[in-house]
């Protein structure tokens, strides 16, 4: 039409059209742009829910309260994935969404959380610094100073632990898998405007059992009369196993999509693998109880495998804290292990207040 409209010398109305255009074009970038950083609200509100967990000294008091937050948050995450699922957008928010969790990871895998008072301000920092980066990602406006801000904050979260948590924490090694998923998301966040291929059908299938989990409704029969008192009185403590059990599902949905050293995948894989098989086992258990179903008898020995898992971890890491992070293959292969294992305690607890009995059927 513009040519047309050239060819006989109307350069007004043409340049007219053209200059119309081009404010229509800048006008859906800019929509497109206030969308996008509104989508990322929620995963900002996730962040910052999670970091409320470790900043808070009264965590371990209410922990009920904080965990029905960060399930509200994590829902309404999870909400929005089905409508970018099929879109290149899911490369970026679901890779997004793991990281996130995996970074509140820390406050499952710690057993003391007074230890957290002792790098509190740090963790503050970091929190801000998380927040600021998160508001500015797909906007370009000043993502390289707030990228500086969080590994500054990194950095001296790292200093405080290598000279004082180190020292006091009951587990330090998580500290390192909470630092290097904290790395992780200032490289994806830094990449984020770059394409990516689309999730693979195993890895989005992953995904979707972790989302199911995250977004259960608690059924009625959790509050039926005929349940055990006992049961009944730990309903509590099974919502948050279950947002926990679906933290660590998420949190191996990242870990496991990352690329791992042949070798040491050749040695690893095998164990967690035999964990996994046994996971899943105690997971169709409880949802066969729950599911009012009959419940097959469970395997006579289920710490073997854990035991064996454990064995390959001394044979394939370094023995030294120190050397964990120095190759990226061992924060992986560190963070699906104790996962596996997590999940295996949690699944444990739960299966330990079910009333089996009359449910199990013959083999």
């Amino acid at each position: 039409m513009i040519t047309a409209l050239i060819e006989q010398n109307d350069y007004l109305v043409a340049a007219m059209i053209m200059a119309a255009s081009l404010c229509l074009l800048l006008l859906l970038l800019t929509i497109f742009k206030r969308h996008q950083a509104r989508s990322l609200r929620i995963y900002r509100r996730l962040a910052a829910t999670l970091f409320s967990c470790l900043t808070s000294r009264d965590y371990p008091e209410k922990i009920y309260d904080f965990e029905q937050r960060i399930q509200y948050q994590k829902i309404k995450c999870l909400k929005r994935m089905p409508s970018v699922r099929h879109k290149k957008t899911a490369d970026v928010e679901w890779p997004l969404f793991d990281i996130i969790v995996d970074i509140g990871q820390i406050r499952h895998r710690v057993t003391d959380h007074t230890v957290f008072a002792l790098c509190e301000r740090e963790l503050a920092v970091i929190a801000d610094a998380v927040d600021s980066l998160l508001a500015v990602v797909k906007k370009n406006d000043g993502l390289e100073q707030k990228l500086a801000a969080l590994e500054q904050s990194i950095n001296q979260f790292e200093d405080v632990f290598e000279h004082v948590v180190k020292v006091a924490a009951r587990e330090p090694a998580v500290f390192i898998l909470f630092i290097s998923a904290l790395r992780a998301l200032k490289v994806h966040c830094q990449a984020i405007n770059v394409p990516l291929s689309k999730h693979d059908a195993a890895g989005m299938s992953k995904a979707d059992v972790s989302s199911e989990l995250v977004c259960v409704d608690y059924p009625d029969w959790v509050f039926a009369p005929e349940m055990n008192r006992h049961f009944r009185s730990q309903t509590t403590l099974l919502k948050i196993q279950l947002s926990c059990l679906a933290d660590a599902l998420l949190s191996m949905n990242y870990h496991v999509k990352q690329p791992i050293d042949a070798s040491l995948s050749e040695a690893f894989l095998p164990a967690l693998g035999l964990v996994a098989e046994r996971n899943n086992e105690l997971f169709s258990a409880i949802y066969a109880f729950c599911a009012n179903q009959a419940v097959h008898p469970l395997s006579q020995n289920l710490t073997d495998d854990v035991e064996t898992l454990q064995n390959t971890l001394q044979t394939v890491l370094p023995d030294s804290l120190e050397l964990l992070d120095v190759s990226p293959d061992y924060i992986v292969i560190s963070a699906l292990a104790r996962d596996a294992i997590d999940m295996r305690n949690m699944l444990l607890k739960i299966l330990a207040d079910l009333p089996l009995d009359d449910r199990v059927v013959a083999a």
